[in-house]
């Protein structure tokens, strides 16, 4: 009953993205299929912002003032070209397809290549990621999945679900915006379907990697790779080939924001390519130019650092078109100064903007993120070329036809671009990864520094490169076969040569972990991820929040009145009890996902809350913040660092002793605190403030 729960919420998921943004986008006199693949981000921007004005104005955002409002805002448009044209007033119909990104002419082999992208994406997606959750309603306790369910039960819980405010369930001071595309959908999807958030996030994770992933890039490699059409309809199998991505956004972190603004960028790109060209309309430009305006805010509603990954991919496209403008207009004359002078302008501009970026004060947090390097230069480099980014298995077939693909752009000069943006985005990881200094701050800071965001971004060039080496392995292959075992020119035998090929290309790829005969278990790329997924959302492996913690934890919510607000030590894993089991803790996420300095009042209780009876200003940001009750839970699988003194350390999370001195002190004979409940060494006292 409960998968059918989560397929029901996947559909429902993919309704919620696709649906919306499909009547706006066809207002516009886009293609059927342009409009469809083109809708996510529109509707998320549509959903981040209704959110934001419904915070302002005081009313609680739900399925019905969110989705409801965005349908009725989608279908205007569609309604007024609908009666224009009744009306004859027929401009619009006659330029539709000429606006369409796709083509004057809807192509039935372009909808079957469609499916087949979809096809493999919901098969790899349910090899991969579904058959290895523990069920449904499994999750991982990754160090961010507190803060992202802690945010998901907020939505719910308060009806407040605007990104300004998202980052505010935990006590601190400073910014409180998060981009929360992802958690607004889940808790749209939770509110709508009536299931667990724990579901919800594991259906629309399963929907975005499946069908919007898949559809974005099949939108825009149709567009890169319009002169390889053979390559472009491969990458239908080498779009999840990749660990990077989205694979090892759900195996670390876990980096769902990321997950889903990264599944939704390609749309961005392929508009933003349409601008760029110079063979484009100004009418077309203007058209697609407000819908790249609406796909950004809805891109950056999810997470902003993809807006950064967009730009790598296109400067080096950008490039490749400063000729071109300058043969369509009045340059021509002066080109061999011309060219050179605009591009260096160009280089410079994209400088200064990146440089002023950095410096803006709303950015500090992310660019001053500490990251140092993990790897040495060779290692980095070997990583690149054979794509086992940060400590991931090499994948050495895929990185062989990515190598392949790029012998390929140097060869023809059409997609040399691409070979250059796939150049500069590995150069990134490698700054990222093995070097500390000016330059890995400044040029790799939107991603946090974080080399496991610079190689995924690294994805979106290596799908067609890897694409474009699999079709030329192909073509060698039938050569050196040619005359041998195979008629080279007889069509049926060139296609199964080549379904052999790709048979045997993505057994290797996909290929699981196993065991040697008398020696040692191997593990593969794909294996890592699939044991990595499995381990991570086993509810038989060990947990910072446990089983027997959570049994406690029910019972804490049959005591205390609905709502108490609880004081606990979040390391302890109460940290979960409020996104998973709804108890109103106090720290409702790890420090590290903290976007503030912790408020007077926190630090307070954090330091001191132990000598509560003798301390009043502990005593008074005690009653300051409400509290009722204090719960602890088990922290014995915590262990001194041997790295840091200072630190305890355990399988999930690690925490300065001293920070939280005052919590972990509390004992069952502490002045100001009733034992009300008792599990082990779990305790729930109640807070007697008259104590001070």
């Amino acid at each position: 009953m409960m998968w059918l729960s989560f397929l029901a919420s996947m559909l429902l998921a993919a309704g919620l993205l696709y649906i919306p943004g499909f009547l706006l986008v066809s207002a516009f006199g886009y293609s059927r299929r342009t409009s469809l693949l083109l809708s996510p981000p529109i509707a998320l921007a549509l959903y981040g912002i209704l959110e934001i004005i419904e915070q302002k104005i005081g009313i609680k955002s739900s399925v019905g003032t969110v989705v409801g409002v965005s349908l009725c805002i989608s279908i205007i448009p569609l309604l007024v070209k609908v009666v224009m044209q009744k009306l004859s007033v027929d401009a619009m119909k006659r330029d539709a397809n000429a606006a369409g990104s796709d083509g004057n002419v809807q192509k039935r082999h372009d909808w079957l290549v469609l499916f087949g992208f979809w096809t493999v994406g919901i098969f790899i997606t349910t090899f991969v990621l579904v058959r290895n959750l523990d069920g449904p309603d499994s999750y991982s306790q990754l160090f961010d999945n507190a803060w992202h369910m802690g945010i998901v039960r907020k939505f719910l819980t308060t009806g407040d679900m605007s990104p300004l405010t998202s980052g505010n369930i935990v006590p601190t001071v400073g910014s409180s915006f998060y981009p929360t595309g992802w958690h607004s959908l889940v808790a749209l999807v939770a509110g709508t379907a009536g299931v667990s958030p724990l579901i919800a996030a594991n259906a629309v994770n399963a929907c975005i990697i499946a069908l919007v992933f898949p559809g974005s890039m099949f939108l825009l490699l149709k567009k890169v790779l319009s002169g390889l059409r053979p390559a472009m309809i491969l990458c239908m199998c080498t779009t999840l080939m990749f660990t990077a991505f989205p694979w090892r956004f759900l195996a670390f972190g876990p980096l769902y924001s990321n997950l889903l603004s990264f599944a939704i960028l390609p749309l961005s790109m392929v508009l933003f390519l349409n601008i760029l060209d110079a063979r484009s309309s100004w009418k077309r430009r203007a058209q697609d130019g407000v819908l790249l305006v609406a796909n950004i805010i809805g891109v950056a509603i999810t997470q902003p650092n993809a807006v950064f990954t967009m730009g790598i991919f296109l400067v080096p496209y950008l490039m490749t078109q400063i000729p071109r403008y300058c043969d369509a207009s009045k340059l021509r004359a002066n080109r061999a100064l011309t060219v050179p002078v605009l591009s260096a302008a160009v280089l410079l501009l994209i400088a200064c903007v990146w440089v002023g970026l950095y410096k803006v004060p709303f950015m500090q947090r992310t660019v001053r993120w500490g990251w140092p390097s993990f790897e040495t230069k060779p290692q980095a480099i070997f990583d690149i070329a054979f794509l086992g980014f940060h400590d991931a298995e090499p994948q050495f077939m895929l990185g062989i036809l990515v190598m392949l693909g790029f012998l390929y752009v140097l060869l023809h000069r059409e997609f040399l671009w691409l070979g250059c943006s796939h150049i500069l985005m590995c150069f990134l990881y490698f700054l990222s990864a093995a070097t500390d200094g000016r330059a890995k701050a400044v040029l790799t800071g939107f991603w946090y520094h974080d080399a496991y965001r610079l190689g995924a971004s690294a994805v979106f060039t290596g799908i067609p490169l890897a694409a474009i080496g699999l079709w030329s392995l192909m073509n060698v292959i039938v050569k050196l076969f040619d005359g041998v075992m195979v008629d080279g020119h007889d069509s049926r035998q060139r296609i199964a040569l080549f379904a052999a090929v790709l048979v045997v290309v993505e057994i290797i790829n996909f290929f699981p972990n196993y065991h040697m005969r008398g020696s040692h278990s191997v593990d593969t790329p794909f294996g890592a991820v699939t044991r990595d997924l499995r381990y991570t959302n086993s509810r038989d492996e060990p947990k910072s929040y446990t089983a027997d913690e959570r049994r406690f934890v029910e019972k804490v919510r049959q005591i205390v009145p609905p709502g108490s607000l609880i004081l606990n030590q979040p390391y302890d894993g109460s940290v979960y009890a409020w996104g998973i089991d709804d108890l109103n803790v106090y720290y409702k996420a790890w420090q590290g996902n903290w976007l503030g300095k912790p408020t007077v009042q926190s630090k307070l209780i954090m330091n001191g809350l132990a000598n509560m009876d003798e301390d009043q200003h502990v005593c008074r940001a005690v009653k300051e913040s409400h509290a009722q009750y204090l719960m602890l839970l088990d922290r014995t699988d915590y262990k001194p660092d041997p790295d840091d003194k200072a630190k305890v350390i355990s399988d999930y999370a690690s925490y300065k002793k001293r920070d939280w001195r005052g919590v972990d002190a509390v004992h069952d004979g502490t002045p100001g605190f009733t034992p009300v409940l008792q599990q082990g060494i779990m305790r729930l006292y109640r807070i007697d403030s008259r104590a001070c």
